[in-house]
């Protein structure tokens, strides 16, 4: 698996190298210039984060530099999301239950459309 990394990445193109290099630096302005978590969902955020890690990974060495940095970013960003939940919640039971309930939310999607949930509730409704 890592031989095929490695043969990926020694494929690129220059072209390649500098159009994805020139996609992370502009992915990390943004994010340094934002002040607070910038996504509603924060699957989005997740998304945000496998593709920024595929594409470090295609440059090697000058692509770990870039994560590194990229993850400071998201540490700081996740670290405001949470900082201004406890402001606008007001007290520490209401933002516990905030918290509480988007973890299940996510849990519930997250289930629901797993197929073997939908599997699991189809030979259920069978045995009725």
């Amino acid at each position: 698996m890592f031989a095929q990394d490695d043969a990926e990445r020694n494929t690129l193109s220059q072209s390649e190298r500098v159009a994805i290099r020139s996609r992370l630096e502009t992915t990390l302005a943004k994010l340094e210039a934002t002040a607070i978590f910038p996504w509603r969902d924060p699957l989005d955020a997740v998304h945000e984060e496998n593709r920024f890690q595929r594409d470090s990974e295609m440059l090697g060495e000058e692509g770990v530099l870039l994560w590194h940095r990229f993850d400071t970013e998201m540490d700081r960003l996740h670290a405001t999301r949470f900082s201004s939940d406890l402001r606008s919640a007001g007290s520490t039971k209401e933002t516990s239950q905030r918290l509480l309930g988007r973890t299940i939310t996510l849990l519930i999607s997250f289930v629901t459309s797993s197929p073997f949930f939908c599997a699991s509730l189809l030979a259920f409704r069978q045995r009725k």
